[in-house]
C-alpha cells in the first residue's frame, strides 16, 4: 500500500502462513499384563494428528527400539519394562509419552487329582492342584482324551464315565499350564455283572425249589440273597425248603472287589414266588361197566381243574382198568404243579376165586 506524498514513505506486505498442530504422542498396548511365556505384545499407536509425514521412534525398555507405526515386541522374560514412544512431525517437532509394560513370569503349573477307580453310578471328582507357589488358572479346559469337554471356571469336575482326562488352565495374561495326555487321570468304572434271578415263581408248600442267579466264572464275585428284606444265604443259587405257604420276594446282591477299597454292587430286580398250599386229594369213583368181562370203571375227582396220571402208566380223569383188580393210585396235578394223590383197592373177579 501507498501513503502519498507527504507522509512518511512505507510499504506494507501480507502472507498466509499455516503451522501444524504440535504432535501429540499416545499409544496402548492389547493386555494390561503380558505372560513370560507368550510375551508378544502388540502396541498401536494413537499419536495426533495423523500424518504420513511425521515418524515413529519407540523404545521398548529393554534395549530394543523400532520405527514402525504400531509394531510387535516379543520380551524375552518377565519384568516391568518402560516403553516410551516419540512422535517428530515434517517440522522437527515432536512429543513423547510413556507407559509402564507389566511382565508376568510364566506361574502356572499343577496336576489332575482324582480317583482312578471307582463304582458304576457313582462320580468321581477330578480337581486340579497347584504345584508348589504357582496360582491356581482362571479357565480350565477340560479333555477326554482328544475330545474336547467344556471350560470351566471351576478347578474340579465331575465324571461319570471311563476314560482319560487332561486340563489346559489359561489366565488372562495369557499364562497357561497344560498338562498334557501322557500326564492324564485315567479313570475306570467298575461295572460288577448284572444281577438277575432265574427261577420258577410258582412253588408249592414242602416241595423245595432252587433260584439261580450265577453271574460268571471270576472267583472274585460275591452273591447275597434277600428275601423279605433279610439276608438268607450266598453263592450263585439258592435252595428255599418252602416250608409256608404265602407270596415271598427275592433280590440278589452281586459284588465285584474295587481294587481301592470295598466292593461295586448290582441289585436285581425283585423277584416274587408264590408257594401253594396242597390241593385236596381227588376221591375215585369206581363202576362195573360189564359183568360178564368184569370190567371196571374208575373215576378220579379233583377239587378243581387238573391233570390225572395214575399208577399203571394211564392218564385221564377215567380209565377202565382189566379183572385182575388190584391196588391204584392217582396223583393229581392243579394249576400251579402241586401234586396231592389217592389210592384205591379194585377188587378182583369173583370168578376168579
Amino acid at each position: 500500500e501507498y501513503y502519498g506524498p507527504g507522509t512518511t514513505d512505507s510499504c506494507l506486505a501480507s502472507d498466509n502462513v499455516f503451522l501444524d498442530s504440535l504432535p501429540h504422542a499416545s499409544f496402548r498396548f492389547a493386555r494390561d499384563t503380558t505372560c513370560a511365556l507368550d510375551a508378544s505384545v502388540q502396541f498401536t499407536n494413537l499419536s495426533t494428528p495423523v500424518s504420513s509425514a511425521w515418524s515413529s521412534n519407540w523404545d521398548f525398555g529393554d534395549g530394543s527400539g523400532n520405527t514402525e507405526t504400531s509394531p510387535w515386541r516379543v520380551y524375552a522374560s518377565a519384568n516391568l519394562y518402560i516403553v516410551t514412544l516419540t512422535i517428530t512431525n515434517a517440522y522437527g517437532c515432536s512429543d513423547d509419552t510413556t507407559i509402564y509394560v507389566p511382565i508376568v513370569p510364566e506361574n502356572l503349573a499343577g496336576t489332575v487329582s482324582g480317583d482312578s477307580i471307582a463304582c458304576a453310578g457313582s462320580i468321581v471328582t477330578l480337581t486340579y492342584i497347584p504345584q508348589g507357589a504357582t496360582l491356581n488358572p482362571e479357565n480350565y479346559y477340560w479333555m477326554e482324551g482328544t475330545d474336547s469337554m467344556y471350560m470351566t471356571t471351576s478347578g474340579s469336575i465331575n465324571i461319570y464315565t471311563s476314560g482319560s482326562y487332561w486340563v489346559t488352565g489359561t489366565n488372562h495374561y495369557g499364562c497357561f499350564t497344560h498338562i498334557p495326555p501322557m500326564n492324564q487321570q485315567n479313570v475306570r468304572f467298575i461295572n460288577p455283572p448284572p444281577a438277575v434271578i432265574l427261577g420258577d415263581s410258582s412253588q408249592c408248600i414242602n416241595v423245595s425249589y432252587t433260584l439261580n442267579g450265577y453271574a460268571g466264572s471270576d472267583p472274585a464275585i460275591t452273591y447275597t440273597w434277600i428275601k423279605n428284606g433279610a439276608a438268607v444265604g450266598s453263592g450263585p443259587t439258592y435252595t428255599d425248603p418252602a416250608t409256608a405257604t404265602g407270596t415271598f420276594t427275592y433280590q440278589l446282591v452281586i459284588g465285584l472287589p474295587n481294587p481301592l477299597g470295598g466292593y461295586c454292587y448290582d441289585t436285581s430286580a425283585a423277584f416274587n414266588v408264590t408257594v401253594h398250599a396242597l390241593p385236596a386229594p381227588p376221591f375215585i369213583v369206581d363202576n362195573i361197566v360189564d359183568c360178564n368181562t368184569y370190567t371196571i370203571k374208575l373215576t378220579a375227582v379233583g377239587p378243581s381243574y387238573g391233570s390225572y396220571n395214575w399208577s399203571n402208566s394211564m392218564f385221564g380223569q377215567t380209565i377202565t382198568v382189566p379183572e385182575g383188580g388190584g391196588p391204584y393210585k392217582v396223583w393229581y396235578t392243579d394249576t400251579f404243579g402241586c401234586v396231592n394223590d389217592t389210592s384205591i383197592m379194585v377188587p378182583r373177579d369173583p370168578r376168579l376165586y
